[in-house]
């Protein structure tokens, strides 16, 4: 169980990724599903029994974090599924992606930075895979260990003070287009978050006139926020587009919810309806829609890697509360690091204990003082405080070091049991066996006359 066993394939705008690319290895909510269960089949048959995997898709990046399971294999099924070219995803491997995913968690590595969104979508992910039954053992300690880094980042610094999400800064940037937004009305597709954080800062923006549809009106019928709008069928969603200035587009389509070739149908039939600019905020990925609709009719269409600017100014203006952020998160994860890799050695040193025991056993039995407790009692108290002294020096050092002490003890003291004769030379039991490296039970400490 050592870090080196992690593994991150990455698509984020982050590291340069263009929208193209992640939504072309983007998975549907349904194909992570059957490809995470081919994956749990797949792990029930290998020899790793801590092997773990899970899927993170957000707008800004599309990510598989897996444990103890070959990267290629990982990619080239990733590969199958989406049929995406994934030569150029970023490769993280070990310790550094315990690192990664605890900034990714704490929105450290978002396009917005400190947005409280992606906490949340990585606590999905997680849990998803979870019930599927493909994350469990490292994988998931380390999942669970940064969604409490992420928290107490939240509770330490000012970084989700006033906290804005990508719909924000895609809904402020209208402002750049129209003086103002009181006189204009919107039409919101989609009942995610997404859709739901854009239709709130467009009301505190002061646009009172909103349409909000969706695939499934049932989610908007119980909603809060619909009484305060008017809800249309998603049927009719090319028609309403030509009745209102500005439409956020923000659902998990699969494919493009706007087509170029509906809005001029619509258009020859019931007219154009309002004229003026109209802009497009398209929130989703895949993207939703179409882009030959961009520059058509006076249409106006940003998709979320468009608002680069606002981003970068919101950076500028967190980035002392991100510095405090960053010691937090250097401080937890070389702390979890260590305390990970320190409980990795545990097999090691106690196949240590196991040698130690059976040469200290070899010798009693070889000078037939085996039965002498107080002599027995004796080794063992010194054999004890030496391994204790032992460990506690190992756990001083870092693992690469410490490893390396243990394999040079293990090699000398393997040696050094193969040196003795292969049965006890004692007269009572000529033909018994060599001691086992069996852990021997603790006698208690004899009385003293």
């Amino acid at each position: 169980m050592r870090l080196d066993g992690l593994s991150c394939l990455s698509l984020s705008a982050r590291d340069g990724h263009a929208v193209e690319a992640r939504e072309g290895a983007h998975l549907a909510p349904e194909r992570i599903e059957a490809l995470l269960k081919e994956w749990r089949r797949a792990l029930a048959e290998s020899n790793e029994a801590d092997a773990g995997l899970f899927y993170l898709g957000t707008c800004h990046r599309v990510e598989l974090y897996s444990f103890g399971i070959p990267t290629e294999s990982l990619r080239l099924a990733w590969s199958r599924a989406t049929g995406a070219d994934l030569g150029r995803a970023t490769l993280v491997e070990g310790s550094a992606v315990l690192d990664r995913l605890v900034r990714v968690t704490a929105s450290l590595e978002s396009e917005v930075l400190g947005e409280t969104q992606i906490t949340g979508q990585m606590r999905d992910a997680t849990e998803f895979a979870r019930k599927i039954g493909v994350l469990h053992g490292p994988l998931d300690s380390i999942s669970q260990f940064a969604l409490r880094v992420a928290k107490r980042i939240r509770s330490e610094t000012k970084l989700g003070e006033g906290t804005i999400s990508v719909a924000h800064v895609a809904v402020d940037g209208l402002l750049e287009v129209f003086e103002s937004l009181e006189d204009k009305s919107a039409l919101v597709l989609g009942a995610g978050s997404m859709a739901e954080q854009a239709l709130v800062r467009l009301r505190k923006l002061g646009l009172s006139r909103i349409t909000w549809s969706n695939r499934s009106p049932d989610r908007l019928a119980a909603h809060p926020l619909a009484a305060e709008c008017e809800i249309a069928p998603f049927a009719n969603r090319h028609a309403e587009v030509w009745r209102h200035d500005i439409v956020v587009a923000a659902t998990s389509a699969e494919s493009a919810i706007l087509r170029l070739e509906a809005l001029r149908a619509e258009r020859a039939t019931k007219g154009q309806g309002r004229r003026g600019p109209r802009v497009i905020l398209d929130l989703g990925l895949p993207r939703n829609v179409d882009e030959k609709i961009h520059g058509f009719s006076q249409f106006y269409v940003r998709n979320v890697d468009e608002f680069s600017t606002r981003i970068r100014e919101n950076e500028a203006r967190r980035q002392s509360w991100a510095e405090a952020s960053d010691r937090i998160v250097e401080e937890e994860v070389r702390e979890f690091a260590r305390s990970f890799e320190v409980r990795a050695r545990g097999p090691l040193v106690g196949e240590l204990y196991r040698c130690v025991e059976a040469l200290r056993l070899h010798e009693l039995t070889e000078k037939n003082l085996e039965k002498n407790s107080e002599i027995d009692y004796l080794s063992r108290t010194i054999n004890s405080k030496m391994m204790h002294l032992l460990v506690r020096e190992l756990d001083a050092l870092d693992d690469v070091p410490a490893r390396q002490v243990l394999e040079v003890l293990l090699r000398a003291w393997r040696q050094a049991a193969e040196w003795q004769p292969r049965k006890s030379r004692t007269p009572e039991n000529p033909e018994a066996p060599p001691p086992s490296l069996a852990p021997v039970p603790r006698e208690a400490k004899p009385k003293r006359p």
